[in-house]
């Protein structure tokens, strides 16, 4: 399926939508009493929207699919715990963020401040090295699954490239465009082989990015096992190994995983929790066995095959009370438009109950219980 060649202009650069964004509640002020968001959580907040416009308007295929061929069905278990775009079923979002981190967000980086009807936006350069940042995961972790019409017949001078009969998709260069505001996008121009000048400057601008980021980052280490979340994914599999969990417990645990990370990001935490990789995938993954554990998961319930007793596995001290702190997290910043994005805000999806406020509660009272504090 060809996308359009803006697809994401129905909804202008979704960026701009980039606040509300997490909040410090300081007693009955509460939303008004907000801080000033970090360049982290705007980075985060920003990747998120991008990735979910994309996946989306289908210009990328995130699917679990058994093979090549349509023929080859489903992989039913992924599907049913990770199909949302908001369970980052195959830590795109995560890898782009820890690359951002390493490399996109720096001193220059900059926010522009808010004002009644603004939202705080980050500055472009720093918005651009988010996209390489996002393309990149994209590529290592799907191998470029994408539906992006080849709309583009120029040879492609500046990098050799072949004169293909069908075209060329200039991915890269739509990844920056989508990152741009929609004052931006409207001086740019469309993103068409009717402004081929303009997209050939951005790509080249992009293309030298990436190969910066590629010299300067280690960037599979970062994309594969030295980021929290695929960390925790490990730790679930081995959970799962030595029978200490079902499988269908540990992919529901496994698809609440970013909720959790956002309410880190969304309190300013998330330095800290990733400071120690194991200590940190542990607290995750602690905090979303108890919510598995406790949610009120009706017995008719089809979808769910992980009711009756789900017992979280055993941990230490320390991680309890990191895990009690980031559910703590979750609920102070329940309201955030960031934090429930998605199908973490959808009482439809099959696995909110495992994120419902009741569950949250239900899950503190259960680590206090196990003796954090």
């Amino acid at each position: 399926m060809a996308i359009p060649s803006s697809p994401c202009s129905a909804r202008d650069s979704p960026t701009s939508v980039s606040a509300p964004l997490p909040q410090t509640r300081t007693g009955e002020q509460g939303i008004r009493d907000r801080a000033r968001p970090s360049v982290l959580q705007l980075s985060a907040h920003a990747l998120t929207l991008i990735y979910d416009s994309l996946t989306s308007e289908r210009a990328w295929d995130a699917s679990f699919m058994r093979g090549p061929r349509s023929r080859h069905g489903m992989r039913r278990l992924a599907t049913k715990h990770l199909f949302e775009n908001g369970t980052d079923g195959w830590n795109v979002l995560i890898g782009a963020l820890e690359l951002a981190r390493a490399w996109a967000i720096r001193k220059t980086s900059d926010i522009a401040p808010s004002s009644t009807n603004e939202p705080h936006r980050l500055d472009r350069n720093t918005r651009i090295r988010l996209a390489v940042c996002l393309s990149m995961s994209w590529k290592f972790q799907r191998s470029s699954n994408n539906y992006f019409a080849k709309a583009f017949t120029d040879v492609g001078e500046f990098h050799g490239w072949p004169d293909l009969k069908d075209g060329h998709t200039r991915e890269l260069a739509f990844i920056g465009y989508a990152f741009l505001f929609p004052s931006e996008q409207a001086n740019f121009g469309t993103f068409s082989e009717g402004n081929i000048e303009a997209v050939k400057q951005l790509y080249q601008t992009m293309f030298r990015l990436e190969v910066d980021l590629l010299k300067t980052v280690s960037t599979f280490s970062l994309l594969a096992d030295k980021n929290v979340q695929v960390r925790a994914e490990l730790l679930l599999e081995q959970l799962y190994l030595d029978k200490e969990l079902t499988s269908a417990v540990g992919m529901s645990a496994r698809s609440i995983l970013p909720f959790l990370l956002r309410a880190a990001l969304s309190s300013d935490t998330y330095e800290e929790l990733v400071c120690d990789l194991e200590h940190g995938a542990q607290a995750i993954v602690c905090a979303a066995c108890y919510c598995v554990a406790v949610a009120a998961v009706p017995h008719s319930d089809a979808h769910h095959d992980a009711t009756g007793p789900r017992h979280p596995p055993r941990f230490d001290r320390a991680v309890r009370r990191t895990a009690l702190a980031l559910l703590h997290a979750s609920q102070l910043h329940g309201d955030d438009n960031y934090q429930r994005h998605g199908c973490f805000g959808e009482a439809a999806w099959p696995n909110h109950v495992f994120v419902a406020e009741e569950t949250l509660r239900r899950a503190k009272m259960a680590l206090r219980s196990a003796g954090a504090r």
